[in-house]
């Protein structure tokens, strides 16, 4: 699944939650992303990937919510989140610094009791990240 151009209504809390990590990454207000990250070629990209992931992990929802039976795809979000918790606790600079290092270990992570891991993607543990702050269980800027 393509991310549409503007951010839809069911990624509001996530993208909340980059604004305010990119906001205290450069240590000023970002209201308004198209204007905040306008000089940040790297933030824009890592905003844009950001949704990409966000929405290929919604993507896997939808198939299993299709193909396998009801909260397979919950248990999954609950493995890598017990996989990534220690990292979101860690000390950073700031919480974009915070993002990164709780993505890294997520792509990173063992995966092999869920029915989907044949199907999971590195974009998909990324996006699974985001729908977990989407969730409020994750929060990059404490």
């Amino acid at each position: 699944m393509a991310p549409p151009s503007l951010p839809a209504d069911n990624e509001a809390i996530f993208v909340g939650e980059l604004r305010r990590a990119y906001a205290q990454h450069l240590k000023q207000d970002v209201k308004d992303l198209d204007a905040g990250l306008a000089a940040h070629a790297s933030l824009r990209e890592h905003f844009h990937d950001a949704r990409v992931e966000f929405y290929s992990a919604e993507g896997l929802r939808t198939f299993s919510r299709d193909t396998l039976p009801p909260g397979e795809f919950e248990k999954l979000q609950d493995e890598i989140h017990s996989g990534i918790k220690d990292d979101v606790r860690g000390e950073y600079d700031d919480g974009y610094r915070c993002v990164l290092a709780v993505v890294k270990t997520a792509r990173a992570l063992q995966l092999t009791s869920n029915p989907l891991t044949t199907r999971i993607h590195t974009r998909d543990r990324g996006g699974i990240c985001h729908q977990l702050a989407n969730d409020g269980k994750v929060r990059w800027v404490k």
